[in-house]
């Protein structure tokens, strides 16, 4: 069974992706933004078989109607015969809504699949970019000030947190903005 989960985290069979959103028309927003993020990264989702889809919301609940759009929107978007699954739970996110995807170019059979263990145990498709600066180049506010875009950036994307190596913690203080 640990095989199978392997497989779907595979970036040549699957892709995660992550979404967010909040106010008017939340769902079209997250929906939007997923579309967003697999059109700026060329990744071809018209092969999945399956797409799994986790929606989490807060304080303010989700409606059978933004489940509807998000559902006929991956539906619409997708060839004819692919299967939609779908969980739906709570997190602290206030008036937010939260879309996890993973759309898979695999046969699965589903009765086999804990969903809890399948959104939990793989980590997004991209899970890491090294970057590399010489100390030469760039003197340590260009550094930071690159470093804060990234960070920007890979929080747009749906990150949760930029790690950063090989800074000492006083040069982050001293030169990154307080949010990260």
């Amino acid at each position: 069974m640990d095989n199978l989960y392997e497989l779907i985290a595979n970036p040549k069979y699957s892709l995660k992706i992550f979404a967010k959103a909040r106010g008017k028309n939340r769902a079209r927003k997250a929906v939007n933004d997923v579309y967003k993020k697999i059109y700026n990264g060329g990744y071809d989702v018209l092969d999945s078989k399956i797409v799994f889809l986790k929606i989490s919301t807060g304080s303010e609940e989700i409606t059978v109607d933004e489940i509807s759009a998000i559902n006929d929107s991956i539906l619409n978007s997708m060839r004819a015969g692919v299967s939609v699954h779908m969980e739906i739970d709570e997190k602290n996110l206030d008036d937010e809504i939260e879309l996890q995807l993973i759309f898979s170019k695999l046969n699965i059979d589903t009765d086999k699949l804990d969903f809890k263990l399948l959104f939990n145990s793989l980590a997004p498709t991209v899970e890491s970019l090294p970057i590399y600066f010489l100390e030469d180049e760039y003197d340590p506010e260009e550094m930071s000030a690159m470093i804060s875009c990234l960070s920007d950036l890979y929080k747009e994307i749906g990150g949760d947190a930029l790690r950063i190596k090989g800074f000492s913690k006083v040069q982050l203080e001293k030169y990154f903005e307080p949010s990260i």
